[in-house]
């Protein structure tokens, strides 16, 4: 999932490259992207962290069950 969302922000960032944009817009622009990178690994750790949840549920209930 993550690797996608890399790969993804890597289009965005080439895209506003190739953008004509004011400096004020470019900098904000810039920076909101900047956020999006520094939070794609964020989502990565919490999406692992409920995927080792869900699976210790799942095998926690065929024990129970």
């Amino acid at each position: 999932m993550c690797q996608r969302f890399t790969r993804e922000l890597a289009v965005v960032r080439e895209a506003l490259s190739q953008r004509e944009l004011l400096p004020s817009q470019r900098l904000v622009a810039e920076a909101v992207l900047q956020l999006i990178g520094v939070d794609i690994p964020l989502i990565g750790q919490v999406a692992t962290a409920v995927e080792q949840r869900l699976l210790r549920e799942k095998h926690y209930r065929k024990g129970v069950g």
